[in-house]
């Protein structure tokens, strides 16, 4: 073996009964499928092993633990590390979505740090493997998942409504998640429910607003603001696509701009 550190989640099942069982098996075949991936910014799977009472999926470890906590601890980002972020959640979200897959539960608790600053995105919990069906719109949002899963504060109106969640709707959580790290707060400020934030999303004329100021206390830039406007589109169908939006929105561009300034070697 090569020493890896290796993640392992136990999910406790009762293989004689049918429920768990049935569910033991759907849970078998999505590692499998999971194991299929590889991407820098996307946490790997090792495995799963079937025992008598217990799934076990190995996964690679993530000893920094997920970016809630480094929130919970340190408080509100400055806009530089929350777009570095973004970037590399973006960067495994278009790959994910390349590969028919939907994460449907983004949010801030799902992302997960490496020692060295590196992101990958986690838990596909409840990410269906999206069937490719072409329709003759030709529209991404063709193919839709109907069940509510995930988070509510973080969800797409589409969802819901109970339209479906394709893959807009993981694009509508990144913008979620972009308030969350500029705020240390969920996307729609406290609310007090479920039903609050339901109600909240389905009525609210936009998406969530990113704050007047940053973790640093610098003031929001357009090109951050303008970021999360375009990934909280309400209507899926005007939304970019994940890919869009990694390849050209200039807020991500110019971090990788300024990134590269940063890592020339000093003279």
């Amino acid at each position: 073996g090569t020493g890896q550190l290796l993640a392992i989640k136990v999910m406790d099942v009762d293989m004689d009964n049918d429920r768990d069982s049935t569910l033991a098996k759907s849970l078998m075949a999505e590692v499998e499928l999971l194991q299929g991936l590889d991407h820098p910014h996307i946490v790997k799977f090792y495995g799963v092993e079937l025992r008598p009472h217990a799934v076990c999926i190995f996964l690679e470890m993530m000893p920094g633990g997920c970016l809630q906590t480094l929130l919970r601890q340190h408080g509100a980002l400055d806009q530089e590390t929350a777009r570095h972020y973004t970037d590399q959640v973006m960067s495994g979200l278009t790959y994910l979505h390349s590969r028919n897959i939907v994460h449907r539960d983004l949010k801030c608790a799902n992302v997960l740090l490496s020692l060295d600053g590196t992101v990958k995105v986690s838990d596909f919990g409840c990410s269906k493997r999206v069937k490719t069906l072409e329709s003759s719109m030709g529209g991404e949002n063709t193919i839709l998942t109907h069940t509510i899963t995930g988070s509510v504060p973080w969800m797409a109106p589409e969802v819901v409504g109970s339209a479906g969640h394709g893959r807009k709707a993981d694009v509508w959580a990144v913008g979620c998640m972009v308030v969350e790290m500029l705020t240390a707060q969920p996307p729609w400020g406290k609310l007090d429910n479920i039903m609050a934030a339901v109600m909240r999303i389905s009525t609210a004329a936009g998406g969530p607003e990113p704050p007047q100021v940053d973790g640093a206390g610098e003031a929001v830039s357009e090109d951050c603001r303008d970021f999360v406007n375009q990934c909280t589109i309400r209507d899926p169908d005007a939304r970019p696509n994940a890919g869009e939006l990694y390849e050209r929105h200039k807020w991500l561009i110019a971090g990788r701009e300024a990134a590269i300034i940063l890592r020339r070697p000093s003279q």
